[in-house]
């Protein structure tokens, strides 16, 4: 079986479904933004406080490279961050090495999911929504581009999972 990518906006369940979705498929679950975290020494809020979006965006181009060179092994599931397909490159290279799936909701049911943390640094602006609504916008052919899509608005992560199964079958 091919990896598998979980991409999408925050809010949309990537880290939930992609753990569920490893288990019930018997591969391993990698979080790209755990990674991040993990080589960088910091939390990823702090990598945008001090060095910026552009920063994590390399980082972020540093761990595709690990993952689909290899780095990690195969049979994975992994939760990608929302922004990491955007990058042509990225996108290109992950779709050679896995099933890219994107998982999406309406922005109010997104701004109610990310509303409670503050450990969202590209919503730390005073009108979330409008935000969300542009980097939406900003990110549309890259996730349309995926395999994939899932809205997971109206379903829960068991329902998410069997609708990816039924599409890796076919």
């Amino acid at each position: 079986m091919k990896n598998i990518v979980l991409t999408g906006f925050m809010g949309t369940g990537k880290s939930s479904v992609g753990r569920r979705l490893a288990k019930e498929l018997g591969l391993r679950f990698v979080d790209m933004d755990a990674v991040i975290e993990k080589d960088a020494g910091v939390k990823i809020k702090n990598i945008f406080a001090s060095r910026g979006e552009a920063h994590f965006r390399r980082l972020e181009k540093v761990t595709v490279g690990k993952l689909v060179s290899g780095a990690f092994g195969d049979g994975l599931v992994v939760a990608a961050g929302g922004g990491v397909v955007v990058d042509d490159e990225n996108r290109a290279a992950l779709r050679k090495w896995a099933t890219l799936i994107c998982l999406t909701a309406p922005v109010d049911v997104l701004l109610r999911r990310v509303a409670g943390g503050d450990d969202r640094p590209l919503l730390s602006v005073e009108d979330k929504k409008t935000e969300i609504e542009k980097r939406l916008k900003d990110r549309e052919a890259a996730y349309r581009d995926c395999d994939l899509t899932v809205d997971t608005s109206s379903i829960g992560i068991d329902d998410v999972v069997k609708e990816i199964e039924r599409f890796l079958k076919t």
